[in-house]
């Protein structure tokens, strides 16, 4: 995958998890191509919240939702791998 690439999901994904939460902060949402315990290609999308932002800890049972709306965004541009989004402190966000 080119850097090109990577950003343009990368900015497709942000997009998706911002407009789902649209009242929480995001300190940083990345993208990483990897492949999972069997070999397949997939799309790790790390999402940095903070632990007391409310709407997203009240919503956090809304990620089957949010892996859809990624996926139908990601394959209407003719991207396959499948995203899993992982959600972590804002603490832990390094450069």
């Amino acid at each position: 995958m080119t850097e090109e690439r990577r950003q343009e999901l990368q900015s497709i994904v942000a997009e998706v998890v911002r407009s789902r939460f649209p009242g929480t902060e995001f300190p940083a949402i990345r993208l990483r191509p990897e492949l999972d315990h069997d070999g397949d290609p997939v799309l790790v999308v790390e999402i940095f919240f903070r632990p007391e932002d409310e709407e997203l800890r009240s919503s956090m049972g809304l990620a089957v939702e949010l892996i859809r709306d990624m996926q139908d965004r990601l394959w209407a541009i003719g991207e396959t791998r499948f995203p899993h989004p992982e959600f972590l402190r804002a603490a832990d966000v390094r450069d």
